[in-house]
């Protein structure tokens, strides 16, 4: 899935609107809180953890905390794996995995709510 379309995937699910009008080279959305029209770009998300925690909390409110770390982790495994290990087959303590998950990149986190929403694309 290209990184602006996952961009857009997640500022929809967290509640950002389009409008119909844009300004300059701006596109206009409508903020989540639907009071305002922001003429700013949607938030950087697959590069920025602040923005990734935002959208993470939105999956927690739904309840949708465990499902969201489960992908985390498969994401995580699969991107750290070599060919003689995967983190699934080398470690087993679950602190150690916490602390490597907590090491995970915005990339990651956002494939990991997209895919927890069932928006994910191959």
């Amino acid at each position: 899935m290209k990184p602006e379309k996952q961009r857009i995937a997640i500022a929809e699910a967290c509640g950002w609107k389009a409008a119909t009008r844009k300004i300059k080279h701006y596109d206009t959305y409508c903020h989540p809180d639907g009071r305002r029209v922001t003429f700013v770009q949607l938030p950087h998300y697959i590069k920025d953890l602040n923005a990734m925690h935002d959208a993470v909390n939105i999956l927690f409110q739904k309840r949708l905390g465990k499902v969201y770390g489960i992908e985390l982790y498969k994401i995580v495994d699969r991107d750290t794996a070599t060919e003689d290990c995967s983190m699934s087959d080398c470690i087993d303590d679950p602190v150690e995995i916490a602390a490597i998950l907590s090491q995970s990149t915005a990339a990651q986190r956002a494939e990991a709510f997209l895919r927890t929403l069932k928006l994910w694309e191959e």
